[in-house]
């Protein structure tokens, strides 16, 4: 009776109709519990996969750009993070937002594939999670323990409620990596200028806030009175090109600022960070002392010879 259950054809060997028809009916008993078990491993694997579908499992990163919030500004900052990640051969975006994956995920993909201004990520991974970026699981489940820098980004209409919310996301934020990573770079979206000293307060240190309608704003307005301002903010702001390095190099202490051009085969030194100002341009008989560092700019981190603490610029051909 035990091999009825697992094999429907041991019934046919026994003999007598009593016999027979028990065995049939434990045969079709254990049809139904082995139909019963692949119905339930069936789901569970559907779930899983579900899960996977709708961005619920934990991300395993470390050392990646986390962005909290998904809006029509969303696109443009991959792309600025993607050229800034181009010369470190790329590296990896998550995105954690109330918005559903496979949207946002289509709408990387429409970005990516379009004929004009097509979107490149150029080695850089994007990996999205649908969650709450307010509660503490759905940070955890994007890794924000081992992340090294965080974008939160506004959600709402109303200027004053979504500052609001960006001031639980600092809480929040403050809650988590006061725990496990607290040299993380945080950077926050606002709305109203005017909420800025309430979001410092709370983040104690801990974010930067931008209030890109302000800015946006003044530059939008000084760029329709200076033709061609534009394009120099593009390229003053963007990683497209060339890039902005702070660093220092002891070999450059006691020189003369106008002294170190030449010290750089494909970058232009552009200033001097000193007791945490920066000078652009300062004079050429201006000293570099231990505690004054240069920062030039340059197309790539690590294709010119750094000899000081500078931000510099090249062109390549």
């Amino acid at each position: 009776m035990r091999l009825a259950v697992a094999d429907p054809g041991t019934h046919a060997d026994a003999e007598g109709t009593g016999l027979r028809v028990v065995a049939f009916s434990t045969t079709m008993g254990g049809m139904c519990v082995f139909a019963l078990m692949i119905g339930i491993i069936s789901d569970f694997i559907g779930e899983k996969v579900d899960d996977l579908k709708k961005g619920k499992s934990r991300v395993i990163e470390s050392r990646h750009t986390l962005m909290l919030g998904w809006s029509d500004m969303s696109l443009a900052i991959v792309q600025q993070i993607a050229l800034a990640n181009e010369s470190e051969g790329g590296g990896c975006i998550v995105v954690l937002a109330k918005a559903d994956k496979e949207a946002m995920e289509q709408e990387l993909k429409d970005a990516r594939e379009s004929h004009e201004g097509a979107l490149q990520l150029k080695g850089t991974e994007v990996i999205f999670r649908s969650g709450n970026p307010l509660a503490e699981v759905d940070l955890y489940k994007a890794s924000v323990h081992t992340a090294r820098s965080i974008i939160a980004l506004s959600d709402g209409v109303d200027p004053d409620e979504a500052d609001s919310r960006m001031v639980r996301q600092v809480l929040s934020l403050r809650g988590v990596l006061s725990r496990s990573n607290e040299d993380v770079h945080v950077t926050c979206e606002l709305r109203d200028v005017d909420n800025k000293h309430l979001v410092e307060m709370v983040g104690k240190g801990l974010v930067e806030t931008v209030c890109a309608h302000d800015i946006i704003g003044r530059l939008m307005i000084q760029c329709a009175r200076a033709a061609g301002l534009a394009h120099v903010l593009e390229n003053l702001m963007g990683f497209d090109g060339d890039e902005f390095y702070l660093k220092e190099w002891p070999e450059l202490i006691g020189e003369r600022f106008g002294d170190i051009f030449t010290r750089f085969d494909d970058a232009v030194p552009l200033g001097i960070k000193h007791n945490g100002v920066v000078a652009l341009n300062p004079p050429d008989d201006q000293v570099r002392a231990n505690v004054c560092p240069r920062f030039q700019r340059s197309r790539r981190d690590g294709h010119f010879i750094f000899h000081g603490y500078a931000v510099c610029s090249s062109k390549y051909e």
